[in-house]
């Protein structure tokens, strides 16, 4: 390799490429995800509670959350039926996701 030129040894630096470029030469499949892509941000919503602030969300939300998310894991998998995440979703509204909206809907209200 000693006496290979420069070339032969070290890739050139890659260029960046504009967006559009790169649509193009990914061809028909990448254009599909992209026009999807551009469909579900025209329907998409926002955060409605963005920006606002609830004292009960920042204590409880991840014990609330992961809970919610297991038991939803168990229902896909066929370990739970259906019907638990009804159950599960009173819990999460007693342990605190009522308060937590009540505190969003006030902040949003401007109270």
């Amino acid at each position: 390799m000693a006496d290979a030129p420069v070339s032969a040894v070290r890739s050139p630096v890659p260029q960046p490429r504009d967006p559009e470029d790169a649509d193009r030469s990914a061809g028909k499949k990448h254009g599909e995800i992209r026009g999807r892509r551009q469909e579900l941000l025209r329907i998409s919503q926002t955060n409605p509670a963005g920006g606002h602030f609830s004292g009960t969300c920042t204590r409880t939300y991840a014990s609330l959350t992961t809970v919610v998310r297991d038991v939803q894991k168990d229902i896909v998998a066929g370990r739970k039926p259906i019907s638990a995440y009804k159950e599960e979703l009173r819990k999460w509204r007693s342990g605190g996701g009522d308060k937590m909206r009540a505190e969003y809907e006030a902040s949003l209200a401007g109270n």
